[in-house]
Order: structure tokens, then sequence, then C-alpha cells
């Protein structure tokens, strides 16, 4: 799956493709938990 976000290639480009597809999976961590404390 490709996501376009701007200024995301410099990003990887320092940073490396595996730290920054770990960084938006602890993004998308984040998002679930607040879901499930605004739904509890």
């Amino acid at each position: 799956m490709n996501v376009n976000i701007p200024g995301q290639g410099k990003v990887i480009a320092h940073y490396g493709e595996e730290a920054q597809s770990m960084i938006h999976m602890e993004e998308c961590a984040e998002l679930i938990q607040a879901i499930i404390r605004c739904r509890g």
C-alpha cells in the first residue's frame, strides 16, 4: 500500500523506511487507544 504524505520522502531518506514505519504503527496504536477510551 502506498500513501503519499508531503515531505515524507525526506524523512524516510534521513531516518530510513523501517524506522518511519515503526513510528506510523505507534501513532496508529495511540489512535486506537484514544478511540477505545472515548467509547468506554
